[in-house]
């Protein structure tokens, strides 16, 4: 996590996870994440959990779709 947050800096940060519910260490990776950088995008794919951005799948075209949100396409 550590090095996430070193490499990132003053970046903005997007921390995107995959079925987080049905994978624990992603949710843990991700609570630690948003506990150290509150002002980080929240991403959930697969099946989403309230994240500020939510794609329902993760085939190529969602993860698409995704970047496009965040790009502001």
């Amino acid at each position: 996590m550590e090095e996430i947050l070193r490499a990132s800096g003053d970046t903005p940060l997007a921390v995107a996870t995959c079925d987080a519910g049905l994978h624990p260490w992603q949710e843990r990776l991700r609570a630690a994440l948003m506990s150290k950088r509150p002002d980080a995008v929240r991403i959930d794919t697969g099946l989403p959990e309230g994240g500020a951005l939510c794609s329902y799948g993760r085939g190529r075209v969602n993860l698409r779709a995704v970047a496009e949100a965040l790009a502001g396409a």
